[in-house]
């Protein structure tokens, strides 16, 4: 058997769909006479999923500053340990980490973050350099990339990659996970039927990104036309600041716990949001969506693929207006049921996990890594 290194900057309370993809892809590696070991960093250690996760896998961690000479250091021991004829990185932080540490076998980086620019404007030459290190001067002959979407395929090759050594590949979901309402057609039948009151959900995470700031605003607006309405955010790293700054919780607008099994959640909303001003490949649009539930997303490059589904409604980003036009509209739509049905059909054809291995494999074989 082969050794190859899985190295992941993720720490997250639940597996979802990304330890889920790794599981899935493991099978297969192990099929074609590969053993896959994973790095992830050391507060890794007490998630509540990963004692599960290491009962039949090797599992390696390091300093949780993953860019830190102690990280490179552990690396350094990992690789010499296994001698792997292959690493992949995902996220970005072990990219040049694992370079430092010496490994000569080939490297691929996966892009899943959005690369973004700071407001100032010294900072921001500071983050050209750094871009300009990573993506030009450390991706070296035997370094390769995989980004989940394709406005950052064009961003780090303006810095120095290689253009024929990246693809873009979207993301999977597991559909194992999920249980389409649609496939439940009394449960779905009543979804549209009386709706009191309307309860919009979205995803809290980092707001500069998620924007859940456009979507309070949107409420505001709502509020003014005595519908019957909620909006659940679930508890993201700065929701609760920033909803505090807004004006708090109210009569319809609540904070909620994030929840492993998502279909629990599904189940008690009507419409699932996406305010987001900056996404690569969003999981929660592509389960919302394949659960049947009628979208509202901008129009930015990240989500786009998902934009021509007939369940979804896109407003133009960072314009609260619009975004609250799309709630309305939705709101007043009456039955999507049809509509949520194909959408959900476009997921499954779409965006599988199988599919997501499929192509990962496919990678690797073009580009003989394995």
């Amino acid at each position: 058997m082969k050794n190859m290194i899985c190295a992941a900057q993720f720490a997250a309370p639940y597996e979802g769909n990304f330890i889920l993809s790794l599981k899935k892809l493991e099978i297969e590696l192990i099929r074609l006479g590969m053993t896959v070991h994973y790095v992830f960093p050391n507060k890794c250690r007490y998630t509540p999923w990963i004692d599960e996760f290491k009962k039949n896998r090797s599992v390696y961690f390091t300093d949780d500053v993953v860019r830190s000479s102690l990280a490179v250091s552990q690396l350094k021991r990992i690789i010499h340990e296994l001698s792997p004829v292959l690493v992949h990185t995902h996220f970005d932080g072990y990219d040049v980490s694992i370079q430092k540490a010496g490994a000569i076998c080939p490297v691929v980086w996966h892009l899943h973050n959005y690369l973004s620019f700071v407001p100032s404007k010294i900072k921001q030459l500071y983050q050209h350099l750094l871009f300009y290190q990573h993506y030009g001067w450390n991706c070296r002959k035997n370094t390769y990339a995989i980004s989940v979407c394709p406005e950052m395929v064009d961003l780090v090759c303006s810095y120095g990659f290689n253009h024929d050594r990246i693809k873009c590949i979207p993301n999977g979901i597991d559909l194992e996970r999920i249980h389409p309402i649609c496939e439940t057609n009394s449960i779905f039948e009543k979804r549209f039927v009386d709706e009191n009151p309307f309860i919009f959900l979205a995803m809290g995470a980092c707001n500069i990104r998620k924007r859940i700031d456009l979507l309070y605003h949107a409420g505001e607006i709502l509020s003014k036309q005595k519908l019957s309405f909620k909006i659940w955010v679930t508890k993201g790293v700065d929701t609760e600041e920033v909803v505090h700054k807004l004006g708090g919780e109210n009569s319809w607008f609540k904070i909620i716990e994030q929840q492993e099994n998502i279909n629990d959640l599904f189940q008690k909303v009507s419409c699932f949001v996406s305010s987001s001003e900056h996404e690569t490949f969003s999981y929660a649009i592509a389960e919302a969506t394949y659960f049947g539930l009628p979208v509202i997303q901008s129009d930015i490059s990240g989500t786009i693929w998902n934009a021509n589904n007939p369940s979804v409604f896109v407003f133009e980003s960072e314009n609260v207006a619009d975004l609250e036009r799309r709630m309305l509209e939705v709101m007043q739509a009456g039955d999507l049921s049809e509509s949520c049905k194909v959408s959900s059909k476009f997921i499954k054809e779409n965006y599988s996990l199988d599919s997501w291995v499929e192509n990962i494999l496919s990678f690797y074989r073009n580009y003989s890594l394995i």
